[in-house]
């Protein structure tokens, strides 16, 4: 009986301390620290819009371009969390016109992206919930569900390096690539 009382409390206090989320910085608005410029992709124009792609071809990369031009590419999140704020919802609804209106988008892949402080795969988890929330809104904006893959990059691909909150408001996001 003693020993069922023990693995009970064990198992409990192993769940509790999976449960944890990081620790949240005093911070109030994360975003007063990041620019619309600090946001934007790096462009290499031998690759394409974006830096890290495969090549793609000539309609394609005037896709990208002018779909950064005329509504860009990201959404931020706050410090550990998926939720979609005002500003993330008014450029998904932009991205949603776009992509419903334009003919020449086949498919999108939604990227969740995380800073570097909590697990790997914690973060692995957090970048997933936030792409699968910039999904479920546009679905709901009228986006076919079937044009939209999402996959979790977690803190493997920083924007910034830095060590900083600067650094770390600008890596929180998920970012729509066009395919």
């Amino acid at each position: 009986m003693f020993k069922k009382a023990l693995v009970s409390v064990a198992s409990v206090m192993v769940l509790a301390a999976c449960a944890t989320s990081p620790t949240a910085h005093s911070y109030k608005n994360d975003y007063d620290y990041v620019t619309q410029e600090d946001i934007r992709p790096m462009v290499d124009e031998s690759k394409g819009v974006y830096s890290s792609d495969v090549v793609v071809s000539d309609k394609t990369k005037a896709v990208r371009k002018d779909f950064m031009n005329a509504v860009g590419d990201r959404v931020m999140f706050d410090f550990d969390s998926a939720n979609l704020s005002a500003d993330a919802q008014k450029v998904l609804t932009g991205i949603a016109n776009y992509i419903l209106q334009s003919g020449e988008v086949d498919g999108i892949t939604v990227e969740g992206h995380c800073d570097e402080r909590g697990t790997r795969e914690y973060n692995l988890a957090l970048g997933d919930r936030r792409a699968v929330a910039v999904k479920r809104f546009l679905v709901g904006l009228g986006v076919d569900a079937a044009k939209i893959n999402t996959i979790s990059y977690g803190k493997e691909r920083p924007v910034d390096n830095g060590h900083n909150e600067r650094a770390w408001a600008k890596n929180r996001r998920s970012v729509i690539v066009l395919n």
